[in-house]
């Protein structure tokens, strides 16, 4: 795949200070080369480039601390081939694990849109930063992306996990983005589904009727933002909503 397309994989890993992969999706080989399986229980911090990987281990140990959702960073990874090639992850805290994306970071206009619709945007080295677009967000001219300065090193990394405040409940769902029902892939824990019951099934079995219509619209939306100029699956925007859910499940194709 050349690294003109912007084609993306989801990434989950744990709270811990080692960041340890517990789901990669199919597309990582499409990015980077590796076989997911081969990634299983390894550290996230191992394909960060050197002079990145303290400011990588600060995002993510303050990614958590606040409970952030919604966030972007730029930064460089090493490919199959030890090329250190320049990405873009987005990423939020689910309760007990922490969910994103990575795709190759590429200037123009789905860069600026997923700046706009993040919660915040941060490079992990100036040298990035300066050949970047200068990001703002939507209907507000003075937010502009920041620069992650390497933590003082005077405490432990490890022991600023000791008091970490318990993240909010949260659920992340990995959807099929290729079908119209959306099944669900992956299940990040059963703060509000039982992932047994979830697995496989379209998310819209699990949205009440009188939401559906407003869950497939957002879905719609944000499957338009994460497409390409060429036509190829991209990275794209967020998108807010809310629904009620149908814990139970139920058969959405009835109706």
């Amino acid at each position: 795949m050349d690294d003109s397309e912007n084609v993306s994989y989801i990434i989950i890993h744990d709270l811990t200070p080692d960041a340890k992969i517990l789901y990669l999706s199919p597309s990582l080989t499409d990015v980077l080369g590796y076989d997911p399986a081969d990634t299983m229980g390894t550290s996230s911090f191992d394909w960060i480039h050197p002079d990145e990987v303290e400011a990588a281990r600060q995002l993510h140990y303050e990614t958590i601390r606040d409970d952030k959702a919604a966030a972007v960073a730029y930064l460089r990874v090493k490919n199959q081939e030890d090329r250190w090639v320049g990405v873009v992850i987005q990423r939020s805290v689910v309760h007990n694990a922490l969910i994103g994306s990575l795709s190759f970071a590429k200037p123009g206009a789905k860069a600026m849109h997923t700046a706009a619709t993040a919660q915040e945007v941060a490079f992990l080295n100036p040298a990035a930063y300066q050949t970047q677009l200068e990001f703002r967000k939507w209907n507000d001219s003075q937010s502009k992306a920041s620069i992650v300065v390497p933590r003082d090193m005077s405490v432990p990394f490890e022991d600023l996990f000791n008091n970490i405040p318990t993240p909010s409940e949260r659920t992340g769902l990995i959807l099929n983005r290729f079908s119209r029902r959306c099944p669900i892939m992956y299940c990040t824990n059963d703060c509000i589904f039982d992932p047994v019951k979830l697995r496989g099934r379209s998310l819209y079995d699990f949205v009440h009727p009188e939401d559906e219509s407003n869950v497939r619209q957002c879905i719609d939306v944000s499957k338009g933002w994460a497409v390409s100029d060429s036509g190829h699956p991209s990275d794209g925007g967020f998108v807010f909503g809310s629904f009620r859910a149908c814990l139970a499940g139920r058969d959405s194709t009835e109706g």
